[in-house]
């Protein structure tokens, strides 16, 4: 039982991470470093880490996309 219920905590961390993060970049480009602080400017402590797989899984769903694959699409 503790184990779902740790399970249950770990992808409900998971997604709002995942919707801060693209609320963060929403509302302007960033860097890691960029996320981390203003995620720890509201109290939600992360890890390199952390953001970096999160980052890849979101390009890899087509949310993200980063700059060298912004200028491709460009050109």
């Amino acid at each position: 039982m503790e184990n779902i219920i740790e399970n249950n905590r770990t992808q409900m961390r998971r997604g709002v991470l995942e919707y801060s993060i693209l609320l963060i970049l929403s509302a302007s480009d960033g860097y890691a470093s960029s996320i981390i602080q203003r995620l720890k400017d509201v109290n939600i402590i992360v890890a390199e880490g952390t953001i970096y797989p999160l980052l890849i899984r979101l390009k890899k769903l087509g949310l993200l996309m980063d700059l060298f694959s912004a200028l491709q699409f460009i050109m």
